[in-house]
C-alpha cells in the first residue's frame, strides 16, 4: 500500500505483518532543500496518521461483522479433528518445502484448524474458507487429505 502526496515527491509504503501489525516499509522523499524536506516529512506524518486511522476504522467495522469475529475466535478441536489438523499441517509443510515458502504463507494454522473442524469435502464448501486463489493452487490437495481423513 503506497500513499502519495499530490506531487511525486513523497511516497510512503505501509505494510502489515502476519499478526496484523502495521509498519512503515519505506519512505521515499525527493527534495532539493532542507525546508522542503521538513515540509514533506510533516506531510508524511499526517498522511501516515490518516491512513492508519482509515485502516483502524475498516478493521473495527470488520470486527463488528459476526462472520469476521467468528473467524478470529480460537478454534477448539476434538481429538479426531486434531489428527486431521496434524495431517493438514504435514501436507502444508511438504508444500512449503517444495515451494520455498514458510508454511504460514500457504495457510495459517487458524485456517487449517477451521478446515479440520468443518471438514469440507466439496469445492464450494472449501472455497468459503480458503478463497479462490488458494483453492486453485492447493484446494484439491487439501480436499483429498480431508476426505481421506474422515
Amino acid at each position: 500500500m503506497v500513499l502519495e502526496q499530490n506531487s511525486p515527491k513523497i511516497s510512503l509504503e505501509l505494510k502489515q505483518t502476519a499478526r496484523g501489525e502495521w509498519y512503515i516499509g519505506s519512505v521515499s522523499i525527493n527534495v532539493s532543500t532542507l525546508e522542503e524536506a521538513k515540509s514533506l516529512l510533516d506531510s508524511a506524518v499526517y498522511l501516515t496518521q490518516e491512513k492508519i486511522n482509515s485502516l483502524k476504522s475498516r478493521e473495527s467495522t470488520d470486527n463488528e461483522n459476526p462472520e469476521k469475529a467468528k473467524e478470529k475466535e480460537e478454534i477448539i478441536l476434538t481429538p479426531d479433528e486434531e489428527k486431521i489438523f496434524n495431517k493438514l499441517k504435514s501436507l502444508r509443510f511438504e508444500l512449503s518445502q517444495k515451494e520455498g515458502y514458510p508454511p504460514y504463507i500457504i495457510f495459517h494454522d487458524s485456517i487449517l484448524k477451521q478446515l479440520a473442524k468443518e471438514k469440507p469435502v466439496t469445492e464450494d464448501s472449501i472455497l468459503k474458507i480458503i478463497g479462490e486463489k488458494k483453492f486453485e493452487k492447493y484446494g484439491k490437495l487439501f480436499l483429498r487429505e480431508i476426505f481421506q481423513s474422515i
